[in-house]
């Protein structure tokens, strides 16, 4: 596992925390769902990962750009469904971003 991978999970964690539980099950879900209709290629199996389809398609990606778009996604889904609130979300998310950026340069 790469540096970046092991700060990307540690920014997620930090997320999941600072959203609530209710906003990480709704994560966690979109996280482990696997598409129906599709077969991955990888392992043969039905369901091929929503976190795949969600990512960066350049070969040597890894799934951190759909893990960011999950994020999103929750935020949207708990915000309809009256857990969080929204700006203090995206506040939440553009300062884990900064943060992120500073630290790798």
């Amino acid at each position: 596992m790469t540096d970046e991978c092991t700060e990307h999970e540690r920014q997620i964690e930090q997320v999941k925390a600072s959203r609530g539980p209710e906003w990480a099950k709704i994560f966690e879900t979109l996280r482990e769902y696997r598409m129906s209709n599709m077969v991955c290629a990888e392992d043969g199996e039905t369901g091929y990962p929503l976190v795949d389809l969600m990512s960066d398609p350049t070969p040597g990606a890894t799934i951190a750009s759909g893990e960011d778009e999950m994020v999103a996604l929750a935020d949207e889904i708990a915000d309809a469904l009256g857990i969080i609130d929204p700006a203090a979300a995206l506040a939440a998310l553009v300062a884990a971003d900064e943060a992120a950026r500073a630290k790798r340069s």
